[in-house]
C-alpha cells in the first residue's frame, strides 16, 4: 500500500488539533488532521494507525504549557551527581504529564555545566491522544516536545555566516496548524527558549503579529546572553502568498530569510504532500521521522527517573569500567558527557556544512545568468579597491539602492559622476521584475521605488527622469469583440532616475 519502503506514524499534538503524517522513507505520503473537539475526526485518525498497527507512532507535542528548565550543578562526583539529579527532577516533574532531562553543552574545561529538564503539563490534548494510543496496538516509538526536536534543522535553514568570534543565534519562526505561531531560539546549534503565540482565524500569515511575537522574543534572547558582536538569524517559514512582505519587515536580526515549508522541506532532503503550504506540520513530522530524539520524555507510570539513570549512569561506563580500560568511573561518566557533547558538536558542523553548500550551489546556479562573470567582477572590484579609496562608501551607497528596489526592479545601468565638493549625482535605469504590462500599473510601481529613494535619501534630490517607453504595436487587433475600447499599450517596464546632492537640481 506504501511501497517497499515500510511506513511510520508521527502524530503532532496541539491545543488547536492533531496531525498525523505518514512518513514512508523521507516522503510524507499521507495526513490526516483532526480539530480540537472533532470526535468523528479523531476516530477516523484512530482508525487509519488501527489498520496499520505493525506501523510505530511517534508523538511530537506542541501545546502551549511546556516547561524548560536548566540546572546548573556543582561539582560533585557522578554517584553524588546522580543522587541529586534525581531528587531536582523529581521535584520538577512533579504536575507534568510528560518529562526528562538531558545534558547540556559542557563547558570549556570539558565538565557538563548542567541539564536541562523539560515536560509537559497534562490537558485535554494530551491526555486525551495518549489515552486513545494506549488502546491501539501501534507501539509507541516516542514522546518527544516539538520545539526541542525540530531547533536541529536550524542549521540547515540559516544563512551561512562568516564566523566572526560572537554567537550564532537562530530564532525559527513557523506557523502550525495544530498550535499556531511557534518562535525557537537555537544558540549555536544548542535549544535556548521556545514560545508559542495562540492561532488566529485568518488565512495568511499576519505581519503584524509575527512582527510583535518576535519584538518579544528579542527581550528574552537579551535575558539569555545574547552579547554585542553576536549573529542574530531570523528563519520564517511562510506560504508563497506572504514570502513578499514579510521579507522587507522590520525585525531587529542580521538577516531575515523566508521560504515556504516546502523548500525547507527540501533543504533537509525531504519531500511533502501538496496542500497546506503556508503551515509547517508535515515538515516537523516528516523531520522527526528521520532523526533520532533529542529527548525522550517519559510517563511517570513508567519511572519518572528512568530517563536520568540512562543518562548518568550509561552502559558504556560500565563497560569500561569492567573491562579495566579506566580506574575512576568518575573519569568514565565525564568521558561520556564531553564524547555526547562532541558528537553534537560534530552534527552541528555537519548541518552548517550542507547549508553553505546548498547557498554555493543556489549562487552558482545563479551566476550563469550575470552579465559578466563572478571572477571578472572580483578582479574588477580588487583592481577599484586599490584605486579607489571610497569604494566601501559606493559598496554602501549600493546597499541603500538594493534595499530601496526592495526586488520591484533590477538596476541596469548606472553612472556616477563627482564635483570638486565631495558630492556628486547618480543616474541609473531600472528595470521592472514584473513582465511588460500597461503604463499606468508600471508607473505605480515606478513611483513606489521612487518614494522609497526618498525615504532611503532624504537629504538629496531624487526624480525619475524618464518614465516607461511605449513598445510599438505589431499590428495585430486586439481586444474582445464588440467593444469600442482599445487595449492599453504595451510599455517597456524601465525607468531612469536620478539622485542628487542638496541644493544640485540639474
Amino acid at each position: 500500500m506504501f511501497g517497499p519502503v515500510k511506513p511510520r506514524f508521527v502524530l503532532v499534538v496541539g491545543d488547536e488539533g492533531a496531525l498525523l503524517a505518514c512518513v514512508a522513507g523521507r516522503r510524507v505520503v499521507d495526513v490526516h488532521f483532526a480539530a480540537a473537539g472533532d470526535r468523528t475526526a479523531e476516530e477516523a485518525v484512530c482508525g487509519v494507525l488501527g489498520h496499520a498497527g505493525g506501523a510505530p507512532v511517534t508523538v511530537l507535542l506542541d501545546t502551549q504549557e511546556q516547561v524548560y528548565r536548566q540546572e546548573m550543578l556543582p561539582a560533585l562526583g557522578p554517584l553524588d551527581r546522580r543522587k541529586l539529579m534525581a531528587r531536582r527532577l523529581k521535584r520538577e516533574m512533579a504536575g507534568l504529564v510528560v518529562g526528562g532531562v538531558m545534558l547540556l553543552r559542557p563547558s570549556p574545561l570539558g565538565r557538563p555545566d548542567g541539564y536541562l529538564l523539560a515536560g509537559a503539563v497534562g490537558g485535554p490534548a494530551i491526555d486525551g491522544w495518549l489515552a486513545r494510543l494506549d488502546g491501539l496496538p501501534n507501539p509507541l516509538s516516542g514522546i518527544g516536545l516539538l520545539p526541542l526536536e525540530a531547533a536541529g534543522m536550524t542549521g540547515r535553514l540559516r544563512p551561512p555566516t562568516p564566523v566572526t568570534g560572537g554567537c550564532l543565534w537562530t530564532v525559527l519562526i513557523v506557523r502550525n496548524r495544530v498550535s499556531g505561531l511557534r518562535q525557537i531560539v537555537v544558540r549555536d546549534g544548542t535549544f535556548v527558549l521556545t514560545r508559542l503565540t495562540a492561532a488566529t482565524d485568518s488565512a495568511p500569515l499576519d505581519g503584524e503579529v509575527l512582527a510583535t511575537a518576535f519584538e518579544e522574543t528579542r527581550g528574552y534572547l537579551a535575558r539569555s546572553g545574547l552579547e554585542r558582536g553576536d549573529n542574530v538569524a531570523v528563519v520564517i517559514l511562510a506560504g508563497p502568498d506572504d514570502s513578499r512582505g514579510l521579507k522587507t519587515m522590520p525585525l531587529a536580526a542580521d538577516s531575515i530569510t523566508v521560504m515556504t515549508p516546502e523548500k525547507a522541506a527540501g533543504r533537509l532532503g525531504l519531500t511533502l504532500p501538496d496542500g497546506d503550504g503556508e503551515v509547517a506540520d508535515m515538515l516537523h513530522a516528516a523531520y522527526a521521522a528521520q532523526h533520532s530524539m533529542e529527548l525522550p520524555l517519559s510517563r511517570p507510570e513508567e519511572g519518572q527517573l528512568s530517563a536520568a539513570r540512562r543518562l548518568l549512569q550509561p552502559r558504556t561506563v560500565n563497560r569500561i569500567a569492567a573491562t579495566g580500560l579506566v580506574a575512576s568511573l568518575g573519569w568514565a561518566a565525564v568521558s561520556f558527557a564531553n564524547l555526547d557533547a562532541e558528537r553534537k558538536t560534530v552534527e552541528t558542523l555537519q548541518d552548517r556544512n550542507v547549508a553553505a553548500q546548498s547557498a554555493l550551489s543556489e549562487a552558482r546556479s545563479g551566476a550563469d545568468d550575470l552579465p559578466e562573470s563572478p571572477e571578472r567582477m572580483v578582479a574588477l572590484i580588487d583592481a577599484w579597491r586599490t584605486a579607489d579609496p571610497n569604494l566601501d562608501a559606493i559598496e554602501a551607497l549600493w546597499d541603500m539602492l538594493a534595499e530601496a528596489l526592495a526586488g520591484d526592479g533590477h538596476a541596469r545601468r548606472v553612472s556616477w559622476e563627482s564635483d570638486e565638493t565631495g558630492g556628486g549625482m547618480l543616474e541609473f535605469l531600472v528595470r521592472l521584475s514584473a513582465p511588460e504590462g500597461d503604463e499606468r500599473s508600471a508607473g505605480e510601481t515606478a513611483e513606489h521605488i521612487a518614494a522609497r529613494l526618498k525615504l532611503a535619501f532624504p537629504d538629496h534630490l531624487v526624480s525619475m527622469v524618464h518614465g516607461a517607453s511605449v513598445l510599438p504595436d505589431s499590428g495585430t487587433l486586439k481586444g474582445e469583440v464588440g467593444s469600442d475600447v482599445a487595449p492599453p499599450p504595451r510599455v517597456e517596464p524601465v525607468f531612469e532616475f536620478r539622485i542628487a546632492g542638496p541644493g544640485d537640481s540639474s
